[in-house]
């Protein structure tokens, strides 16, 4: 991530993911836009869904391996509803995503994120 730490409505997150996949058949299922990339707040467990482009673009089965960036912007970097006079929340997400086939990577969890509510 490019940040441990934001301001709400402020600041823009970035989240980057490695990837290996040994068929190379990461992309939309069919050629369609639906998301294949899922982010879980850890608060809330609302799934940002995002769409990871083709990466094979050969259509030969190859290994292929990366990375892939996630921006969050600053109207997306908000705090949940916090206790009166709280200035903090903290979150991590939880990340897989989704093979053309339709299967699912590993989860993985990120460091957590402070977020400041009342700067």
């Amino acid at each position: 991530m490019n940040k441990t730490e934001v301001t709400a409505f402020k600041d823009t997150l970035i989240v980057r993911i490695d990837y290996e996949d040994g068929d190379g058949d990461i992309g939309p299922m069919g050629g369609d836009v639906t998301d294949n990339a899922f982010l879980i707040d850890s608060r809330t467990n609302f799934p940002f869904g995002f769409t990871i482009p083709e990466l094979n673009t050969t259509g030969v089965p190859q290994a292929i391996s990366g990375s892939v960036w996630f921006k969050f912007s600053p109207n997306v970097v908000v705090c949940s509803p916090v206790p009166p006079g709280r200035l903090r929340d903290t979150f991590n997400f939880e990340i897989h995503i989704m093979d053309k086939k339709g299967n699912e990577s590993n989860r993985i969890v990120t460091d957590d994120v402070i977020v400041l509510c009342n700067p």
